[in-house]
């Protein structure tokens, strides 16, 4: 088994999530000439990669990305620093990073494919924590993005709001993609796309919290009542190089009836 990772550092995630652009775009529009808004809720910065790679394709796509109070895209779009702080724990806990792996790679776009500068810059700010990204490159951002910063109030008015007005549940990571874009397109008369990140039955108790009457699917519901099975693993000194040798022993060992 050649093991791999499914996150969004996996060049194989972004790739697939241009797609999703393509497709929520035809769906939306009536025709292929119509420009509008996608609003992302970001935290590693996979998804608006995808987008940027979208709009370089050309599709005419503008983009929107909303961050939750742990907000170094935020910042750094709007003054140029981007800089690594403590992560604050937020009711929207998979944007909850303080370095977003994907910000090279998307400054290496906008930079016209600069590798040689880019990872200069990128290895600097490994060694320090912080970095000025150039002017030239923050207006080229500012051009093709705009963004947003929500605090754990607006996730929870919103999520309630959208409730309320349209009985239609959203988690508060899309929370954050609405609220992001209706802070930076105040005026916009257009279809908007929101990228809707995850499912609402994964937050129950902000659910509960805020007097939204929702009950778990039933699949999910017997999840709990399933027996979890674990195997604690020693941390010796090769822990990474005997962790991914248990992993392979294990799934050589399973019957997959493949």
């Amino acid at each position: 088994y050649n093991l791999s990772s499914i996150n969004s550092i996996n060049w194989a995630r972004i790739m697939i999530q241009i797609v999703h652009y393509f497709y929520a775009y035809l769906n939306v529009t009536e025709n292929c000439d119509e420009r509008l808004f996608v609003s992302v809720p970001t935290g590693a910065c996979g998804n608006i990669t995808s987008g940027l790679l979208a709009q370089k394709m050309g599709l005419p796509i503008d983009l929107v990305c909303g961050v939750n109070h742990n907000d170094i895209i935020h910042r750094c779009v709007t003054t140029g620093e981007f800089k690594a702080n403590t992560v604050v724990k937020s009711i929207s806990p998979s944007m909850d990073i303080s370095i977003p792996y994907n910000w090279e790679r998307f400054c290496y776009y906008i930079s016209g494919e600069n590798a040689s500068q880019i990872a200069n810059l990128f290895q600097t700010f490994n060694e320090v924590g912080s970095i000025q990204i150039p002017q030239s490159y923050v207006e080229q951002i500012q051009k093709v993005m705009r963004t947003a910063s929500v605090s754990n109030d607006q996730i929870k008015e919103i999520v309630s709001s959208v409730w309320n007005s349209y009985n239609y549940l959203i988690d508060p990571h899309t929370a954050i993609g609405v609220v992001a874009v209706k802070q930076c397109c105040p005026n916009n008369k257009k279809p908007v796309i929101c990228c809707a990140t995850a499912t609402p039955d994964k937050f129950p108790e902000l659910m509960q919290l805020l007097g939204v009457k929702h009950e778990l699917p039933l699949s999910y519901k017997k999840l709990f009542e399933q027996k979890t099975k674990f195997k604690f693993l020693p941390r010796g000194q090769n822990w990474q190089k005997d962790w991914e040798q248990e992993l392979r022993d294990k799934l050589n060992s399973l019957d997959l009836h493949l």
